[in-house]
């Protein structure tokens, strides 16, 4: 858009030198417009591309990591860690945790919450009454590499990751729910699929295999995984399942089951129903999911089974067209799941693979360390007991790390022949174990326990 007249300059106090500057005051509100808005869509309202989260969603998972493995956390005291990190309210957050533990990514004691089918919720009980922990399939899918990506100050001060390992992007299928995000220009609303189905459709690059990850189920039929699949775009159908039943007393019904948790409520003919006198409802609402049954009135012949079943067919569908937009930390775009996949898994690989060749580089330290324990006890005690490794590196020949590595060792310790002997076949079967490791293989393996 043009602009319509000139604006006039105002005077400002520069930060840096704290002097006095003219600018135009028109492009110092757009300057500080798009400042806003790249921040707000390249790292709080889009999921990057390396791991597919949502700031909020990676602060409090890695905030969970830093917990030992298996010990159950307050979501209090939970949220309250993530805060070394995250510089807002942390309010929305506990909604994190519930779909995290409804997901099986965090393991969780305490009901956490679930939505009935007609739009009524059970919320979960307070943080301070329930409590959560990193799974331990994903811990071991995230946690052992979380120190080898980068890290950056976080606005609080405290040191936080870019990114977590992850193989596939993980606001897929890390929540009970569509996960969406509203930025500057631009807005994101994805999908739910099973981790397992990503990885199939992935390798047989086929988007017929995606399968939700929530207890519903998908029209393939109706829904536009190719388009999902292939440019990032497309419509994609969900549904819950029904069936014909026999209430207590024999009265004909349809029972709907469930996740709502991506459904928008259309009870409301049922409802009008109910208040005639003509159906009766029975919600039922467990920590494993929710239950709707319809039953009909006795001697009501206005309307029959068949007519409760057409209309339950009707609420029964979730019909939305979803934009994978992204974020690489310095722009916004739409991105196909093929590629999105791919950008995660190939990442992990290669994260996998430098962790592994890391491993196998610290063995061989190791290994020369143990072997040659011996011959620099063997110096100290026949030649001199006061030699320094300067001394000892000359005599031996010997790297002056492994010196050092063996001289920060007790006598008592170097004397222990026997002891390094066992040690040396001990790490040599381990080298040889990390020499044959198969970083695509682990990953799948890891991939088809989720």
């Amino acid at each position: 858009m043009a602009r319509s007249k000139k604006v006039d300059a105002i005077q400002v106090i520069s930060n840096e030198d704290e002097s006095i500057r003219e600018v135009n005051i028109y492009d110092l509100t757009r300057n500080a417009y798009l400042e806003f808005g790249s921040y707000i869509n390249n790292w709080r309202q889009l999921p990057q591309i390396i791991d597919g989260l949502k700031i909020s969603y990676r602060r409090l998972l890695y905030s969970a990591l830093q917990y030992p493995a298996g010990k159950m956390i307050k979501s209090a005291n939970l949220l309250g860690r993530m805060m070394e990190v995250h510089p807002h309210s942390t309010d929305g957050s506990y909604n994190v945790i519930c779909s995290y533990v409804k997901t099986n990514i965090m393991t969780g004691q305490g009901f956490f919450g679930c939505r009935s089918i007609d739009g009524t919720s059970s919320p979960a009980a307070a943080p301070r009454y329930t409590e959560a922990c990193v799974s331990d399939k994903y811990r071991k899918l995230l946690g052992n590499l979380i120190k080898k990506v980068p890290y950056v100050e976080s606005p609080v001060g405290a040191l936080e990751p870019t990114y977590i390992p992850s193989a596939l992007p993980m606001s897929l299928y890390c929540s009970d729910s569509s996960i969406s995000g509203l930025g500057l220009g631009i807005s994101t609303d994805l999908p739910n699929f099973s981790a397992k189905s990503m990885y199939q459709a992935y390798i047989n690059d086929d988007p017929m295999l995606l399968e939700p990850g929530i207890d519903i189920e998908l029209d393939k039929a109706k829904s536009d995984l190719k388009g999902i699949w292939n440019e990032g775009r497309g419509r994609v159908v969900y549904k819950y399942r029904w069936s014909r039943i026999k209430g207590p007393d024999g009265n004909p019904g349809m029972l709907i089951e469930g996740d709502a948790g991506i459904f928008v409520p259309r009870l409301k003919r049922i409802k009008d129903w109910q208040a005639e006198g003509k159906v009766y409802i029975e919600d039922m609402v467990t920590q494993d999911g929710a239950k709707l049954a319809i039953y009909k009135i006795p001697n009501i012949k206005s309307i029959t089974i068949d007519d409760i079943e057409a209309e339950v067919e009707k609420i029964c569908v979730n019909n939305n067209t979803y934009n994978l937009n992204v974020s690489d930390g310095g722009s916004a775009f739409r991105i196909p799941l093929r590629e999105w996949i791919k950008a995660t898994y190939t990442n992990y690989i290669n994260l996998v693979t430098q962790d592994n060749k890391d491993e196998i580089e610290k063995v061989k330290f190791d290994i020369k360390v143990y072997s040659n324990i011996e011959q620099v006890a063997n110096y100290i005690i026949n030649e001199n007991p006061k030699a320094e490794n300067e001394e000892i590196i000359k005599a031996t020949g010997l790297e002056p790390e492994v010196v050092s590595a063996i001289m920060s060792r007790t006598i008592s310790n170097l004397r222990k022949t026997k002891d390094q002997t066992e040690k040396v076949k001990s790490l040599k079967d381990k080298l040889k174990e990390l020499k044959s490791f198969n970083a695509v293989k682990f990953t799948d393996e890891i991939i088809n326990q989720l």
